[in-house]
């Protein structure tokens, strides 16, 4: 039991690590297209650009809040 618990705390770690925000914009993204999908079938490769969009858009957004956090507070001091 010990090896599952290590097993499935790897998985967690590797996938919502410390960005849990992108993980879960992943999630909404696949969700949404699975709803549209089901409802409109045609709809299958107008949502595949829309998946890849949604992702570089979180992807996009992480990397944007990430550097912010990490400039020199001067600078975003400067900037307010």
């Amino acid at each position: 039991m010990k090896n599952v618990i290590r097993f499935l705390k790897f998985w967690y770690d590797f996938l919502i690590g410390d960005a849990w925000e992108i993980a879960a914009g992943v999630v909404a993204a696949l969700a949404i297209a699975a709803i549209l999908v089901g409802v409109q079938p045609a709809l299958s490769v107008v949502l595949g650009l829309f998946l890849g969009g949604a992702i570089a858009v979180v992807l996009g957004v992480s990397v944007w809040r990430g550097w912010q956090e990490r400039r020199p507070r001067a600078a975003r001091e400067r900037r307010e």
